[in-house]
């Protein structure tokens, strides 16, 4: 007995899907991405609380003298130092003068504020009446101060205050500008500064 295939006949129904499987393992990270822009300033933060006050400072050190004349003096001659009989007032080291002397000794280095006051009269009766300051026999610009005597005993004041400020050591004087300056009454007070 021959047996004979018949031809294929058509594809059935495709059937329902089956159901997912299971996921599979993850793959490698992948390399960084290039950085971002910089993004913008934030706003700025509250002021912070006030530090409290440091410790004071070392005083300066006071350096000053009052030196004045407690009699009157003539000053005969343009160029002669007035002196000065009593130091009222010595502090410190800068600032060195011995009573019934002319000669005040600025020993360190700074700027010393001077000044002084007389009332003078002429000796001649009338005339011109001056005095100035001197830094080692050399005029002190600004301190000279000059006045007219019209009568006899006629009395006028002279005075001024001046900075000084030397590199090393000085020596200070008061000197008439005019001859026959008679003073009454002279003061001066130097003070160191810094």
């Amino acid at each position: 007995m021959v047996t004979v295939t018949g031809p294929t006949g058509p594809s059935g129904v495709t059937g329902p899907t089956g159901p997912t499987g299971p996921t599979g393992p993850s793959g490698t990270d992948g390399t960084d991405g290039a950085t971002g822009p910089t993004g913008p300033t934030g706003a700025t933060g509250a002021e912070g609380a006030t530090g409290p006050t440091g410790p004071t400072g070392p005083a300066v050190p006071l350096n000053a003298l009052y030196a004045v004349n407690t009699g009157s003096q003539t000053l005969t001659s343009t160029g002669d130092p007035a002196t000065f009989t009593t130091n009222e007032v010595e502090e410190g080291t800068a600032i060195t003068h011995s009573p019934s002397t002319s000669d005040i000794e600025l020993t360190e280095p700074g700027t010393y504020r001077i000044t002084y006051s007389a009332v003078a009269t002429n000796a001649s009766s009338t005339g011109d009446v001056g005095l100035e300051l001197q830094e080692d026999g050399t005029a002190i610009d600004g301190s000279e101060s000059t006045a007219k005597v019209n009568n006899t005993n006629d009395a006028v004041p002279l005075g001024s205050s001046v900075l000084v400020t030397v590199a090393g050591s000085s020596t200070i004087t008061l000197n008439a500008t005019e001859n026959n300056t008679t003073l009454n009454s002279a003061g001066i007070t130097v003070q160191k500064l810094d």
